[in-house]
């Protein structure tokens, strides 16, 4: 079973999700969880595997919600 890529979460993703669970989803800024989507989606349509696009970005949001909750926490 996937699990939530969220460097702090270790919630089980069920099938419509396939990323991050859904509270960690919404801490993802919204123009890059467009950009995740998108890469996403033409990552399925054309049956490859990951693209380093989507591995770049995929990345860069799971950076951005640990620097969100790092903030949270000394907030």
């Amino acid at each position: 079973m996937k699990r939530c890529a969220a460097r702090s979460c270790n919630e089980p993703l069920g099938e419509a999700l396939h990323f991050m669970c859904r509270e960690h989803w919404r801490m993802v800024p919204p123009p890059m969880r467009v950009v995740i989507w998108t890469l996403f989606r033409e990552q399925r349509r054309a049956g490859n595997g990951p693209t380093q696009s989507y591995l770049r970005a995929a990345k860069a949001a799971i950076d951005a919600v640990a620097a969100r909750e790092r903030r949270e926490a000394s907030a």
